[in-house]
């Protein structure tokens, strides 16, 4: 019985033992093979929106309609779409292959002059289309509007040839910017050795794909209940960017550029709401230890040719209301310094000028004001703006629970980047 025992814990050694070694090269493997891609990712930059199939909350989704809301609103850093093929090689933008309101008629079964009028089913949202809309069109909506594409592969038959053109297709009309994304790990290699410049991203429902995706040296773009600090800080150690889909409220997406996510795609437009590109970038300022001033015109430093570090010692006087005097909010004032680089006069006798520039700066005021009931500092922070010592208050998890200064960031930084 003893040498019975003994003999099965010795195959059970040599079994544990093989799935050892093996977990181990495996795992070894995908590191080194991470260590050879490209580094895409950019520190510093702040969260960006795609819109989800263009606006398809509002219009048709995948149309040119979609597309072109998307395309006309600064919220929007990209647009993204799905991309088949027909039989005679035109790429055209859909989710399924089954578009159309017609459900026997498939793209991939079909020549484009057979499907380019018939009406599109209904989406989600209970929009429906008149046609279908060709990858060269969005391409050309997203050209004219400076959006970054981001195109699914998402037919399940697509080769090489097919991938390669539509690389050529989105570098002629966007240039570097583009994106190919794909729940398929075959496809994204398809594609980054059709063309080892063109940027990637595999896309997953659950973390532990992406972390399998990022050990393979890849971007990622997750479901939103897929993501957590731990894998963020990972992707970013590794130089990889990691994006999330399909995110429709503000509690969420606050949450997720909290936990310092590159990308999120969502249906909605947030203009408005605190949502855009700076203001993030404003919040994120803010709860890195920032003042008010300083998170507001840091999110502006590139555009004033500004580093950070020069940013904030230029804002550094107006925290807590002017040196915590709690008059004027710091947001309020950089708010305004940004209308002056962008709309602001120099000629000192030009009262035209000068008035029509001190109407936008109350105009301004008048916004922030209607959002938040004040902008004097001591009125927003209620209880806290009572505190007027100049030495400023722990930056706690209670500190930001009593106040709701990354609000105030983050809207002053959109009322100014809306300044056109």
């Amino acid at each position: 019985m003893k040498r019975k025992s003994k003999k099965l814990w010795v195959i059970v050694g040599a079994v544990l033992g093989v799935i050892g070694v093996t977990l181990g090269i495996t795992f070894g493997t995908m590191a080194a093979l991470g260590a050879k891609q490209p580094a895409d990712y950019r520190e510093n930059l702040p969260l960006r929106f795609i819109a989800h199939r263009g606006l398809s909350s509002q219009y048709a989704e995948n149309t040119e309609a979609a597309f072109l809301a998307a395309a006309k609103s600064p919220f929007f850093y990209g647009i993204e779409t799905d991309v088949y093929f027909t039989t005679d090689d035109v790429a055209v933008c859909a989710h399924d292959d089954n578009a159309f309101q017609d459900g026997s008629v498939r793209i991939t079964e079909s020549i484009y002059a057979e499907i380019e009028n018939l009406p599109l089913k209904e989406s989600s949202y209970g929009f429906s289309g008149s046609e279908i809309c060709t990858f060269v069109t969005y391409l050309s909506i997203c050209r004219q509007y400076d959006k970054v594409a981001v195109i699914e592969l998402k037919q399940p038959s697509i080769d090489s040839e097919q991938i390669k053109t539509l690389i050529k297709l989105a570098k002629y009309y966007c240039d570097d910017r583009f994106v190919l994304i794909s729940f398929s790990s075959q496809q994204v290699k398809m594609a980054e050795q059709t063309d080892a410049s063109v940027v990637t991203q595999h896309l997953s429902g659950n973390s532990s794909t992406g972390r399998m995706s990022l050990l393979q040296g890849y971007n990622v773009s997750l479901s939103k209940g897929a993501v957590n600090a731990a894998l963020i800080r990972s992707a970013h150690r590794k130089g990889r960017e990691v994006g999330v889909w399909t995110v429709n409220t503000i509690e969420e997406i606050s949450r997720l550029a909290a936990l310092g996510v590159d990308y999120v795609t969502t249906d909605y437009d947030f203009s408005g709401c605190g949502m855009s590109e700076r203001s993030e970038r404003a919040r994120r300022n803010f709860e890195q230890g920032y003042n008010c001033a300083q998170s507001v015109l840091c999110a502006f430093a590139d555009e004033l040719g500004l580093t950070k570090e020069e940013a904030a010692r230029l804002a550094s006087s107006f925290g807590g209301g002017l040196g915590r005097q709690r008059e004027l909010c710091g947001a309020v004032v950089a708010m305004s310094m940004i209308a002056g680089w962008r709309k602001g006069y120099a000629a000192p006798g030009d009262d035209t000028v000068k008035g029509a520039h001190y109407a936008l700066i109350q105009q301004l005021s008048d916004r922030f004001r209607q959002k938040f009931g004040s902008i004097i500092c001591r009125d927003l922070l209620g209880e806290a703006g009572k505190d007027d010592s100049p030495v400023p208050s722990a930056r706690t998890a209670e500190y930001y629970r009593a106040r709701s200064c990354a609000d105030f960031v983050a809207y002053a930084a959109e009322l100014a980047d809306a300044i056109q």
